[in-house]
């Protein structure tokens, strides 16, 4: 959620599941700031693994971080893909809605 801000209401409305993955999304980020925190030789394996040899936790922590990457990206993409264009986008009175 970095590029991102969290859904409004509009956005809820149009396609309800961003909600969730906004969530995933945020979630996403926070693994990748613990991880990098836990590991800082994530930031530069290749260096780390030239003074001997890494512990597993890292490389699973490396691979935790490109599958986290390609997912923040296909959930930027499914949101872009569901929600027309700002301009275009719909103007939501909330009003009208029978509580």
């Amino acid at each position: 959620m970095r590029d991102t801000d969290a859904p409004n209401a509009v956005e809820v409305a149009a396609a309800p599941e961003l909600a969730t993955l906004a969530l995933l999304a945020a979630a996403l980020d926070m693994a990748e700031t613990v991880l990098l925190a836990a590991h800082p030789e994530l930031n530069d394996l290749e260096h780390a693994a030239r003074n001997g040899p890494l512990p597993v936790c890292v490389f699973l922590a490396d691979s935790i971080l490109r599958l986290g990457a390609g997912t923040a990206a296909a959930l930027e993409s499914y949101r872009r893909a569901v929600l027309p264009p700002p301009g275009e986008r719909e103007i939501f009175d909330v009003a009208s809605i029978d509580f």
